[in-house]
């Protein structure tokens, strides 16, 4: 299992790299941190990852590099002020309609058509989970989107208790911890990402359910999620 994870864990990391995404970059060094420091135990690992960060970035091909260092110039870069601009959008399609949003999957299309500022127009979808949700969906989409956060996550506290003493199965035992750290990096990566609709919020979300149906007979406390 420590082979298949590193294995995973170096797919990942080569993925992140080819793709040049920033986003991807900061979500990865996110997830180190993260790993880091969610136990005391694992700190024990920081010499290591302060050793082989530099040594990978000096192992990076030139155009990688000159990818990841535009964040420190972004202000220059076309791409990052279009997404501002984008976000500027969401913002105005929420002043719109701030109870219900412009609707669901409609972002691309009336940021380019409406919302857009000045000519030529760009027809750029939120590249923001938050202004995804602000523009699309309006309050009622924020509160219903954030209270099925809290309450997945809320659940997988409670399960990662209760069958940390009482199932065996490593996978049901570490699954709700695990759920709640992809939360953590989803809402994080969500900062450059309009993840809003993808799968794995609701994938793990259904594990979760299921997981929560093996509790045994009776133990119905803390279960209003």
């Amino acid at each position: 299992m420590k082979l298949y994870a590193a294995g995973v864990f170096l797919i990942c990391l080569a993925t992140v790299i080819d793709t040049g995404s920033r986003g991807a970059i900061l979500g990865f060094l996110a997830f180190l941190a993260l790993m880091l420091f969610r136990r005391p135990k694992n700190l024990k690992y920081l010499p290591l990852v302060l050793v082989a960060l530099p040594l990978l970035w000096l192992g990076l091909p030139k155009q990688y590099k000159a990818r990841y260092e535009t964040i420190a110039t972004r202000d220059q870069d076309d791409s990052y002020t279009n997404r501002l601009l984008s976000w500027q959008g969401g913002v105005k399609m929420f002043l719109h309609n701030p109870i219900t949003g412009i609707g669901p999957d409609n972002y691309t299309d009336a940021n380019g058509a409406k919302y857009w500022p000045g000519y030529p127009r760009h027809w750029l979808n939120a590249h923001s989970l938050y202004f995804k949700l602000l523009g699309e969906l309006g309050i009622l989409g924020i509160i219903t989107f954030f209270v099925f956060v809290f309450s997945v996550m809320r659940m997988n506290l409670y399960l990662a208790r209760l069958y940390r003493k009482k199932i065996m199965d490593p996978v049901i035992q570490r699954f709700p911890s695990a759920c709640n750290q992809c939360y953590i990096l989803m809402l994080f990566c969500g900062y450059a990402s309009h993840n809003t609709y993808r799968s794995n919020w609701y994938t793990l979300a259904a594990v979760t359910a299921a997981l929560a149906l093996l509790r045994p007979a009776g133990d119905d406390s803390d279960t209003e999620t």
